[in-house]
């Protein structure tokens, strides 16, 4: 059976191995050599079946009872386990990753069939991947891991990663690799839960309990940790938080993302339900998927683990109120009213927290990946636009220092400190002076990005003839003293291209 509980024969299996081996060797380069043809033999197949240790089933009626099987037998292993080394509910952890759609909009949504009709536009399929991981006694959750198809996206400009409220990391497909989970678990998991265990005052002692996902390694160890995988086909019985705790989270980060757009239009009474949503960038996904994660209550966290180990929950039925989150989402579609909003239902709402299972392409794509490194580092576009970094928008800065220091001048009884202030502003606007200087050269105000390039072959090729003329028009001298003469003149400055000029407060400031 697969994981939809949908039995399966030879037949499905070997044509599905057919069709992916022609997807992979249609995208290989042609050569002279022979190919050889992959055929789904019937030795191919057995060897197939031992790998992925695949049996023949007998079924009852509609429903195999293999999965629930394995599920009723494991609790008593998995209290053997326990026992053995007396592991205490702090001690024992749960980690599972799940699929978000952070911009998607039900289908029948008027949000949702714009998207559509831009072309080009793919923000609303993006998905990230997040890592959850928290404990039986539903004390300690961790800090999510997200991972982006880029680590740099533009809204990340100026922001430290490390002051984030969720673990960022990134590769080409947003998915948890054996590679990545690797670096999660030495690099985050380790050290979080020691720093935990050690405010408990408990013994760095740990056990985690992972399903059988192709990102979960089995080679993974550390000193005191023991790592338990779940029979196979039993996660959606078994793995704690698979019941409902992650389908909580996405309830509760719908509901934010309904109540951030009617922050927007209350905000600004000008803007349209579809360009306040556009305002939503990868950057404003993360602090709600980290507002979204405190949440999540620690009775929640600690009821869904009667599955797996019955004696740690006293509840009987721990249910989480799922319908209670998905009332109040669909009392915030219709505050903001239109298609699709107006009658949204629960199930528009499951459609939307659903992650789709891997397509032929995707799994081709993922075998494909050979190193973690192969994220789309560059700043990518995320479905806001942003400002070019223009010279007048560096003028503008340079009035704001200035206004600024004037201010404190004229009401700081204090003048040491005022001098002090002015000083440290001065300094740090002597890089913004320089690059002002050349962006305020070229009349059609050049992006930053192509004076950092020229820069950086300059001090790369120190050979360089004295000038060089970069294909946008932009004249740059290989030699800094016409920059350091410059901010030691602070001369005024004038802008080619009509706009104001900067006086010489402006530079002094």
């Amino acid at each position: 059976m697969n994981q939809k509980r949908i039995p399966i024969d030879t037949n499905i299996i070997t044509n599905k191995a057919v069709k992916i081996y022609e997807k992979i060797d249609n995208q290989l380069p042609s050569t002279s050599a022979n190919k050889v043809p992959f055929i789904a033999s019937h030795g191919w197949f057995e060897k197939f079946k031992k790998r992925h240790s695949l049996r023949n089933l007998k079924l009852k009626g509609e429903q195999a009872t293999a999965d629930t099987d394995a599920a009723r037998q494991y609790p008593q292993k998995f209290a053997e386990i326990i026992a053995a080394k007396s592991y205490t509910p702090d001690q024992v952890f749960n980690a599972d990753e799940s699929g978000l759609y952070w911009k998607k909009m039900p289908e029948k949504t008027f949000i949702a069939k714009h998207s559509k009709s831009v072309p080009g536009h793919k923000t609303a399929k993006d998905r990230i991947m997040i890592l959850f991981c928290s404990n039986a006694s539903g004390d300690y959750i961790m800090k999510p891991l997200v991972i982006n198809k880029s680590k740099q996206p533009r809204s990340f400009k100026g922001i430290n990663i490390n002051n984030l409220s969720v673990y960022w990391n990134a590769n080409k497909k947003a998915w948890v690799t054996a590679t990545l989970f690797t670096d999660w678990f030495n690099n985050r998991f380790v050290p979080d839960v020691k720093k935990y265990l050690l405010q408990k005052g408990l013994p760095f002692k740990v056990l985690l309990l992972l399903d059988n996902a192709p990102g979960h390694p089995k080679y993974l160890q550390y000193e005191n940790v023991e790592i338990v995988f779940l029979p196979k086909n039993t996660t959606s019985i078994l793995q704690p938080l698979d019941q409902e705790i992650i389908s909580t989270f996405k309830a509760l980060y719908i509901k934010r993302a309904f109540r951030y757009i009617l922050d927007q239009l209350e905000n600004d009474r000008s803007l349209s339900v579809i360009e306040a949503w556009k305002k939503f960038t990868i950057l404003d996904c993360v602090k709600h998927v980290g507002m979204a994660y405190a949440e999540i209550k620690k009775s929640t966290l600690h009821a869904f683990w009667k599955a797996v180990w019955p004696d740690v929950v006293e509840s009987a039925n721990p249910r989480i109120p799922l319908e209670q989150e998905y009332s109040q989402i669909i009392e915030l579609a219709h505050s903001l009213g239109g298609e699709g909003f107006e009658d949204l239902s629960e199930a528009d709402i499951i459609e939307i927290m659903a992650d789709k299972e891997i397509c032929e392409d995707e799994l081709i794509d993922m075998v494909n990946i050979t190193s973690e490194n192969e994220s789309d580092n560059e700043t990518v576009a995320d479905g806001y636009a942003h400002n070019p970094f223009t010279a007048k928008v560096v003028r503008e800065g340079l009035e704001l220092g200035r206004k600024l220091v004037n201010y404190f001048q004229q009401n700081d009884p204090h003048l040491d400190r005022a001098l002090r202030l002015q000083r440290n502003i001065t300094e740090s606007l002597n890089e913004y002076e320089e690059v002002y200087n050349v962006l305020s050269k070229n009349k059609s105000q050049s992006l930053i990005t192509n004076f950092i390039s020229m820069s950086r072959r300059n001090e790369i090729n120190p050979n360089m003839s004295t000038t060089e003329t970069a294909s946008n028009g932009i004249i740059l001298s290989s030699d800094e003293s016409e920059i350091t003469q410059t901010r030691k003149r602070k001369r005024a400055i004038v802008e080619s291209d009509s706009d104001s000029s900067l006086d010489e407060n402006t530079l002094n400031v």
